[in-house]
Order: structure tokens, then sequence, then C-alpha cells
């Protein structure tokens, strides 16, 4: 047997992918023991639901149900913690970053697939690369894909199990909408099955995160780009209806939403932000160009879990960037859609990018820029770079030399970045002193850092991070119950300092964004039995009880409940705790308390 031949499995697209799964994980593996962050509280480690010992109805209904990410709860993603968690028999991150990392090698080769049979079917890419090199595009797409650094703050940031199951359901709803398509095209039978896998893939793609809703934008993308729309013509006129049904209701029903959202708050402060939806909507034409460059590596701009240190648009030149990302954005999509027939991979790619960020990065109001948005918008860009690097590549113009100079360059550098990223998440030390570096004028990464400073014992330098992040953003609440949560979990028995208490007693915007709820809640829990600091605290919950975010509001009659037993005022105790329970869902477990209380009032 020649030698070649012997060899040739070793060099195959297959294998090869299969060895950057095991390098992958190899890599990753590092961070399997990182700290939990942000979001990772509120669902995980305070939702005492999520830790689940019998797997009977009951209890598996109750962590299904048990986050309050949104108001459709997530319920597939949340019974894949519980499932982590009742295995494993604790909430160490090790079970949960472990299986996401699985999670994530597998929609890896759904990527590897899907772009393989979307090159093999389109008759426009057939040509270039070819059909033999649609298996290299495929491989180096899946690879970069896998290797990308951007994305280490979805897979080692253990609740974005949501956005990667998510993106798992539409990958793979994908590949099954494109073999399914084939069967009808070739052989003219599968029609209902068709619709029946395009309503179940969406679903299972809502349940674990509501991105799951646009798989069937991302397949008319593919139809109309790659497909030629072929699957409309000579068909039964009872199927060609009910597949645009199916495929059309969903994307009306998300720009539907999308516009009643910027008519809903428009010109109205946004309760639980400081900013309006106006600026959200400016600043979001910057932040996804932000975006494309880190999913390209054009973008010199460092990585990070946190980027609050980027200014809001306040106006269309305010800063000047904003109105050259609009008007840049209009002539690339109009570019786009007048080069199809001379490069469909380019308007596809663009659009699936945008399609990708259309719920996170427009008019719902969320935080302005997360990292993990771009996990499955990234596959578009990544894909379009795949493409041209490998066409450029195989060019007839290309010496062999160079061509190998660029495929290794496209593939070392993700790998090193990555490398060095993981690194960085392996433990509470290293990410703080990372986020730091990365990001000096971050507010978050401050806060994160005092945290750690703190649990570590060194009280000074924790206290130093809290102040100079509150001074940079004096308008966050965050770090002002940052600093309390700092003082009263180091120093319980000593009295607040007194700007700390003319910081409690003079606040007046009660606004509260959502990541304020993990340090208010521990705060509620933890501080209020420091008898010393209990006036002050009573000063916060009396002014938060009326906060905007119902979460904060029903924490601070929590506290006042707990403030009132201290001092056997059992009749206050129990109705601010049973105000706490009606105005927010997740106060009934925090108040097991109130028959206890009520029979203690009673005698």
């Amino acid at each position: 047997m020649p030698l070649k031949s012997r060899f040739s499995f070793f060099l195959s697209a297959e294998f090869l992918l299969c060895l950057a799964l095991l390098v992958n994980v190899v890599i990753y593996y590092q961070g399997v023991n990182g700290p939990y962050i942000l979001d990772d509280y509120p669902n995980l480690i305070d939702n005492p639901k999520i830790l689940i010992h019998d797997l009977d109805y009951d209890s598996l209904k109750s962590a299904a149900l048990s986050s309050n990410s949104s108001r459709f709860y997530r319920p597939l993603s949340m019974l894949t913690f519980a499932a982590d968690y009742y295995v494993a028999g604790n909430k160490n991150p090790y079970s949960v970053k472990l299986t996401n990392i699985f999670i994530h090698c597998i929609i890896a080769i759904g990527i590897y697939l899907l772009t393989l049979l979307v090159l093999t079917e389109s008759k426009y890419t057939a040509a270039k690369p070819g059909r033999s090199g649609n298996k290299w595009v495929a491989l180096l797409t899946a690879s970069i894909w896998l290797f990308h650094p951007l994305f280490v703050s979805t897979v080692l940031y253990a609740i974005q199990r949501m956005a990667m199951l998510s993106c798992l359901f539409v990958v793979y709803g994908c590949i099954a909408y494109c073999c399914l398509r084939n069967r009808i095209v070739n052989q003219k039978r599968g029609y209902w099955l068709l619709l029946l896998t395009i309503t179940s893939f969406t679903l299972l793609g809502f349940l674990a995160k509501e991105n799951g809703f646009l798989l069937t934008g991302f397949i008319l993308l593919i139809e109309h780009y790659l497909f030629d729309d072929a699957i409309y013509k000579n068909r039964p006129a009872y199927f060609s209806v009910a597949l645009k049904t199916v495929l059309f209701t969903p994307v009306i029903i998300i720009i539907s939403y999308l516009v009643y959202s910027y008519i809903h708050n428009y010109a109205a402060d946004l309760p639980n932000f400081l900013f309006d939806i106006n600026e959200r909507v400016l600043t979001e034409f910057r932040i996804l160009w932000h975006y494309l460059g880190w999913l390209t590596f054009l973008n010199p701009e460092q990585y990070g879990i946190y980027h609050d240190d980027i200014a809001v648009s306040t106006g269309l030149l305010t800063p000047a960037t904003t109105l050259i990302s609009i008007i840049a954005w209009i002539f690339v999509v109009i570019a786009a859609l007048r080069l199809k027939r001379l490069s469909p991979i380019i308007p596809f790619s663009l659009f699936w990018f945008l399609w990708g960020q259309s719920l996170e990065s427009t008019t719902i109001p969320l935080s302005i820029i997360f990292e993990h948005r771009n996990y499955l918008p990234g596959y578009g860009p990544i894909l379009a770079l795949s493409y041209f690097v490998y066409t450029l590549a195989v060019s007839r113009k290309t010496s062999k030399l160079f061509s190998v100079a660029i495929i290794s360059i496209f593939i070392g550098l993700p790998v090193a970045l990555l490398i060095n990223r993981v690194d960085n998440w392996h433990d509470s030390r290293s990410l703080a002193v990372s986020q730091i570096k990365l990001h000096p004028q971050s507010g978050y990464a401050l806060a994160y850092a005092a945290s750690y400073l703190q649990i570590s014992g060194d009280i000074k330098n924790s206290l130093a991070a809290i102040n100079r992040a509150r001074d940079l953003y004096p308008r966050n609440n965050y770090f002002l119950f940052s600093k309390i949560l700092v003082l009263c979990q180091s120093r319980p028995d000593r009295r607040f300092d007194a700007p700390l208490i003319r910081s409690i007693q003079s606040v007046s915007d009660t606004r509260a964004i959502p990541a304020t709820v993990t340090p208010y809640r521990r705060i509620v829990t933890t501080c209020t039995d420091s008898e010393i600091n209990r006036n002050s605290l009573l000063i916060l919950y009396k002014k938060f009880r009326s906060s905007s975010n119902t979460a904060i509001a029903a924490l601070s009659y929590y506290g006042l409940g707990k403030i009132y037993l201290s001092r056997k005022e059992y009749k206050k105790a129990v109705t601010a705790w049973q105000k706490s329970a009606k105005i927010h869902p997740m106060a009934a477990s925090l108040i097991p308390e109130i028959k206890k209380v009520q029979n203690m009032e009673v005698q």
C-alpha cells in the first residue's frame, strides 16, 4: 500500500476535526474549576430549587421554572443544570462547566455538518472552492468557531449554557432542514415531516432561550441565498403555503415584538437601566461593529467579561462614531444585497450575523454589551472568513508556502488566544487580575476585584477598588451595594464609615439594573444581622422598597421584615414579608418564617 494511501485517513477532514475537538477539550479543561460570575448567582448559586435530590415530577417542575432570567423561564436549560447538580450532588462549577465544554464540541460538529451541507447543495458555491474543497472549508469554519477566544465567556460562564443550547437547536434544526429538504427535492416526499421538524426544533430552542425562536429566519436565509428558493418550486400548493406559514410566522412575531418594544419604551426612561431606548439603539450600531471586529480578529480591543467602559451614544454625534457606524451599516447592507450573484456567501453571512443579533442588540431593554451574544450570530462572519481564506490559500496565484502560512496563522492565532484566555478563567484571582488589566476603567471589573480581595482578606485594596468604581459610575447603585457588602462581610462589628452612611441617606434614584440584585440579596441575607448598622440598613431598605426593579423591592421588604423581627415588632415583620412575596415570586423561598412569626405574634 502506498505511503500516501496509508496515511490518507490521518489527513482527512473528519480525522482532523476529531483532533481539533480533542485539543479543544484539553484547552478548555483548564477552566472547569473557575468561578461563578454575574447571573450564575441568582440562577444557580442562590437558587435552592436547582439542587434536586429526587427525579420526581414536582422536583423537576420546580427546577425547570426556577429561573428569573426571563418571563418564559427557559425550562429546558434549567433542567440540564438540575441534572448536572443531581449527578454531582453539589453545586461546584466543575460538572456544569465540563458539560458546557461538551455541548460546545457537539455544536462544533454541527457547524461542520451544516457548512458542508450548504456548500455542497448550493449551486453558487460548488465551483468555488469546488466540491472537493467543501470539506476543508467546513473544517476551517468548525475549527475557528471551536477555538475562537471570544466564546470563552460563553463556554466557561456557566449560565450561558442557555445561549449554547439555543444555538445547538438552531444549528441542528438547520441541518435537519437541509437533509429533509433534499429528500423532498429528490424524492418528492416527507413534506409533513419537514414541517414537524422545523416546529419541533424551534420550540426546543425557545425553551432553552428565546434566541431559539430565530431558527426559521436562519432557514429562510439558507434557502434564499444558498438554495435559490428551489424548495417552493413545483411543489403541492398546500405545502408551499404551509411551509411559508411555518417559516415566516416566527419572523413576523419577532419583528413585530421588536417594533412594539421600541414604541412602548420610546421617550421614557428604562426603569432598570441608566439609559433610554433611543440611546440603546444608537449605541448598538457601534457595538455591532465591535462584535464583527472581534469575530474576524480585526478589532484590537481586548476581550473581557465587562465592557461597561464603552460610552453610551446619547446622540448621533456623541460620540461621532455613532453616525459613522450607522452610515457604514447602511453601505454594507446595500453592498451585500448587490453581491448575491457574485458571491452569495457574503450577504448570507452578514444577514446571519444581523438576524442572530436582532433580539439582544436592538430594541429590547437589555444591558448594552455582552460577548456571549455572538455565540450563535458568530457562525456567519466565521463562515465568510474561512471561505475566503481557503479560496485565497488554494488560488493558482498563491504559492504553496504562502498557502501553508495563511492556514497556519488562521488556525494558530485563535488557538494561542484561546489558551491565554482560558488560563485567565481558571480561578478567581487570575480572572480578577485579567479583567482589571484588560479594562481598568470598568466599574464591574473593579467590583469583581474588590470581592476577590475582600475574600482574600485584603480589605484595604478591596475598598480602594470599590471606591474607584463608585467614583467612575456614581449613578450605578451596584457599586454602592457592593461597598456595603464588602464592609459588612469583612467588618461585621464595625459601624459603616461616615461617607457611606451619607451615601445611603442621600440616595434618590432607586433604579436598579438587573446586576444589582446579586449584591443586594447578599446584603439582605447576611448584613441585616449586624446590629450596629441596622439603622443605616433600615434607611436603605425603606428607600429601595419602591424600586422599579421588583426583585430589589421584594428584597427590601424582606430586609425590613428581618429588622422588625429583631425588634420583636412581629406584626410589621409579617406585613413586610407578605408584601415581599406579593411583589416577586423569588421572595417566597426567602420567607418560610411567616407562619412561625405569626404564631409568635399570637403568643
